[in-house]
């Protein structure tokens, strides 16, 4: 074993007793949640990019709703069969050759 290795294995071994040996705090019942408390209840200064950002999404989330909702209400209450309707969308498409001769 090098001398380094030796000082190193005393280094560790002082920190381990030091550790096992710091005293724990003494906390009141309820601390924790009162520090938690404390932290929510802080106010942070409104930046309005901020909340510009949080009206943009919060808008997007809407639409995104509102969207799912009248797609599927609409496929819900639809009279035609689903491969009916398919049938008319590809019979407006004409089938051309990719490449030009």
């Amino acid at each position: 074993m090098t001398p380094e290795d030796e000082n190193l294995q005393k280094l560790e071994r002082v920190l381990t007793e030091a550790h096992r040996v710091r005293p724990v705090p003494i906390l009141k019942p309820g601390w924790t949640e009162q520090v938690m408390r404390d932290i929510r209840n802080v106010e942070t200064p409104l930046n309005p990019q901020t909340c510009v950002e949080r009206i943009v999404w919060q808008t997007a989330a809407i639409a995104a709703a509102v969207a799912l909702i009248v797609t599927v209400s609409m496929m819900a209450w639809s009279q035609a069969p689903l491969h009916e309707g398919m049938g008319l969308l590809t019979e407006e498409f004409e089938s051309t050759p990719l490449f030009f001769e």
